[in-house]
């Protein structure tokens, strides 16, 4: 099996605000990375108040291109 699984503490892993903007526009790799976190033996998810700050940011500003373009 896999060395990850078998580690007492997994891997922490940060997560950035690309990571969840393109998990809410599209379902692919970003969306996958994200449900990848749901297992706690795979890695441990770390989201920081700065991602948090970074996220809102981006969300008001508008996420997408073009006619795509969503502003929440």
């Amino acid at each position: 099996m896999n060395l990850i699984y078998d580690a007492p503490n997994p891997p922490k892993i940060f997560i950035d605000t690309t990571v969840l903007c393109g998990a809410l526009r599209a379902n692919g790799v970003n969306r996958a990375i994200l449900k990848a976190a749901r297992n706690p033996y795979l890695y441990r998810p770390v989201i920081s108040r700065v991602y948090m700050f970074e996220f809102v940011r981006n969300a008001s500003l508008g996420l997408g291109k073009g006619d795509k373009r969503v502003v929440y």
